[in-house]
């Protein structure tokens, strides 16, 4: 796919994808950095439906961090069980190699009340925390 492909695919990945958001969290208006990328750049099918997985992911990671973060316990078993449909979404399951990593290294230690892996691994959630500051 060219670059200038890329953004209607995101959308169009949006549009399909099979998971809501958390309340009040909204998409991201970017699609992927293409300004720096060469425009004879090529990507892979299906970056951009995992890169939608993915910000599903940081979505539901951040809701898991605010209900945690006000005590709202329901909020935060809610934010789990979202979390584990992760290896189940169809873009996981069609090109992510081990997403029964993040489920165990992630999602399961802040099920269990550690939640600093997955705060730490928040961090990387750049596109949605500039699109839902806190």
């Amino acid at each position: 796919m060219g670059v200038d492909e890329i953004p209607a695919a995101v959308l169009a990945a949006r549009e399909r994808f099979p998971e809501e958001l958390p309340d009040g969290v909204v998409w991201s208006d970017e699609n992927f950095a293409t300004d720096s990328l060469p425009r004879d750049a090529m990507i892979e099918e299906g970056v951009h439906d995992v890169a939608v997985s993915e910000y599903w992911l940081c979505a539901w990671m951040g809701e898991f961090i605010n209900a945690e973060d006000t005590g709202d316990r329901q909020r935060t078993a809610d934010a789990v069980t979202e979390l584990e449909k992760y290896p189940t979404l169809p873009a996981i399951i069609a090109h992510h190699q081990s997403p029964e990593v993040v489920v165990a290294s992630v999602i399961q230690p802040a099920k269990l009340g550690d939640s600093s892996t997955l705060r730490e691994f928040s961090q990387t959630c750049t596109s949605y925390q500039r699109a839902n500051p806190r």
